[in-house]
């Protein structure tokens, strides 16, 4: 399955590019991440991933405009973003 991925700054700090353009075994969000960390390594994880295996908090992933988790089913050549959340106020 092809996917493009495009990540927001603080992500980019990580991956070093802000898309990406990957093919997957897996159909869910779950098979995207674990190609992810792959290609970008531990940082990448440790930014994305929570301590129980989960997207961490302050991070969403979105496709089409929706919110994502990890086992939502993902179409062929969907485009993906992950965004961090800012804070302030």
């Amino acid at each position: 399955m092809q996917v493009s991925v495009f990540f927001d700054p603080v992500f980019y700090r990580i991956t070093g590019t802000e898309q990406a353009e990957l093919v997957i075994d897996g159909t869910d969000l779950r098979g995207l991440v674990a190609a992810l960390v792959d290609r970008f390594g531990p940082s990448f994880r440790e930014a994305l991933v929570d301590a129980c295996g989960g997207i961490a908090s302050g991070v969403v992933a979105l496709a089409d405009g929706k919110r994502l988790n990890l086992d939502s089913p993902l179409a062929d050549e969907v485009e993906v973003a992950f965004l961090r959340a800012i804070a302030g106020g």
